[in-house]
């Protein structure tokens, strides 16, 4: 084990996690050869390792590729936050995508990191992140969830340094820091070719009972896309709709705390 530290490879949970870290929105089916790569592994470790991991439920195979196992499905929905937003905003998100015809993600804050939760998939593009996790000030959801994040942990977010994925991606933290507050104006991010230069990424935030925010919104879209004035009010409406359906958890005798469909906050 030790020589295995010293190679930089990690204990074997570390050298798991990282095989089922490979797997994203939009990267949900590997083959060995990708699980390996993402993971940073030997083919041969890799091998071992979902094998086990395939044994005890977390990847099924199927057709020569992994997939994440139903039995850690299964465990994963025991995560009460994750699950209560995936249960309660899956429907608007799905909306979101079939209006737009452009990818739709669910994104959260956990600690500092920035964390992808669902998506759905429009009938224009079909959003395969190059990135499987990018840093939070470089994603539009991320800058969203920084922007309304309490102070210090936004100053947190806004001390570590991020990396140029693109030309065009935001490396300033002073430059990122008037970002962020303009997002808190605005109540909106685009994001264009900041992780990749084929996309322009839009987000907004959807708000707790408490004025709090909780999860984003976000809209992939192709960067010769002439005008996002529209993608963004529907996005947005999208975010306000998904925030309704929190109320009912909180006070269910609230007036209006059902959520209206997308279709009616657009008339």
């Amino acid at each position: 084990m030790s020589r295995e530290r010293s190679q930089g490879t990690g204990s074997v949970t570390v050298r798991a996690l990282r095989l089922l870290d490979a797997f994203s929105p939009g990267r949900t089916s590997l083959t060995l050869s990708e699980l390996a790569a993402h993971a940073g592994l030997p083919l041969t470790t890799t091998h071992r390792l979902a094998g086990d991991l395939a044994e005890w439920g977390a990847l099924d195979r199927v057709n020569g590729r992994y997939q994440v196992g139903a039995k850690l499905r299964q465990i994963a929905t025991n995560a009460p936050r994750g699950n209560l937003h995936r249960e309660l905003f899956l429907p608007q998100l799905e909306v979101l995508a079939e209006l737009t015809g452009h990818s739709a993600l669910l994104a959260i804050l956990e600690g500092t990191d920035l964390i992808y939760i669902e998506q759905a998939h429009g009938a224009e593009t079909r959003f395969r992140p190059l990135v499987a996790q990018p840093p939070i000030l470089a994603a539009a959801a991320g800058r969203v969830l920084a922007a309304f994040a309490p102070q210090d942990r936004r100053n947190d977010i806004l001390s570590r340094p991020v990396p140029k994925l693109t030309p065009y991606t935001e490396t300033s933290p002073e430059a990122l820091r008037a970002l962020l507050a303009k997002v808190r104006s605005d109540r909106y991010s685009v994001a264009e070719r900041q992780v990749d230069v084929q996309h322009t990424v839009i987000a907004t935030p959807v708000h707790g009972p408490f004025g709090d925010v909780v999860a984003a919104f976000t809209l992939i879209v192709p960067f010769s896309t002439p005008d996002y004035r529209a993608l963004i009010a529907l996005c947005m409406s999208a975010s306000r709709t998904a925030a309704r359906s929190l109320a009912p958890r909180f006070d269910e005798t609230s007036p209006g705390a059902q959520g209206l469909p997308i279709t009616d906050l657009l008339h």
